[in-house]
């Protein structure tokens, strides 16, 4: 259910565009925060929520064009043991159907729309990252050292929660924009 102007919300009614965007803000807050604070420190769980930030970012990003008739999100190196990262069931990004695959090679990685960068990977980082910000491919990690050389998302451990930090530049770098709502609720932006 849309809300628009002049619609009664606790007994106000809506009269302005500052009220629609604040109230939307707060709503896309809530669900990310939703999302942020339900991580465990069990590597499956934590992956799980991550998968979860992961796909709900995606959600807010803009392409110039996704050729494909699915949204592919690459994994690229080993995830701790006992983790899996997984998608919520029937999930849709951009009104394609999401598939997670294992990213083997560099050449792979064309195939995808956003890929995450493991903790534990033997691949060469910096040359994946590249590739895939000059292909239009979101990159997320969950390691400073992958963030620092250019991916996109930081997924992060802060206490029991997952949280998530924006490379601006590298997704100026990039021909995908991201909604205003993700750099609001980021735990930190570098340039």
């Amino acid at each position: 259910m849309a809300i628009s102007k002049n619609d009664r919300i606790l007994g106000y009614t809506i009269t302005s565009n500052f009220m629609l965007k604040t109230i939307y803000k707060l709503y896309i807050g809530g669900i990310i925060t939703l999302l942020l604070t339900t991580a465990m420190q069990t590597p499956k769980t934590e992956y799980a929520v991550k998968g979860a930030i992961l796909c709900k970012i995606c959600s807010y990003a803009k392409w110039p064009a996704l050729n494909n008739d699915i949204f592919v999100i690459g994994i690229v190196g080993r995830l701790p043991e006992g983790a899996q990262i997984s998608i919520p069931t029937n999930y849709q990004i951009a009104g394609k159907n999401v598939e997670l695959r294992k990213i083997d090679n560099q050449s792979q990685v064309l195939q995808c729309n956003a890929i995450f960068v493991c903790e534990q990977t033997t691949s060469s980082v910096q040359n994946i990252i590249e590739l895939a910000h000059k292909n239009e491919i979101l990159t997320f990690c969950d390691k400073e050292s992958v963030f620092q050389q250019g991916s996109m998302f930081y997924l992060v451990m802060v206490g029991s929660k997952v949280k998530f930090e924006i490379n601006r530049k590298s997704i100026r770098e990039s021909n995908v924009s991201l909604s205003a709502p993700i750099y609001e609720v980021a735990l930190r932006i570098i340039e």
